[in-house]
């Protein structure tokens, strides 16, 4: 199982630090690369999805 995430922060600073939790060009570019070799592989992707509200 491949497991691709990102954090968000707790304080201000961590938040600044991660980008508030939003996904760069770079990051869009790794997840990518990582699905890709999953599927050379035959592993599973999941997917969670955390949502405010």
């Amino acid at each position: 199982v491949m497991v691709i995430g990102h954090q968000k922060g707790r304080g201000t600073k961590e938040k600044v630090r991660h980008n508030f939790g939003m996904p760069r060009p770079e990051g869009y570019r790794k997840a990518r690369r990582l699905i890709k070799l999953a599927e050379r592989y035959r592993l599973p992707v999941l997917s969670f999805i955390d949502t405010p509200g």
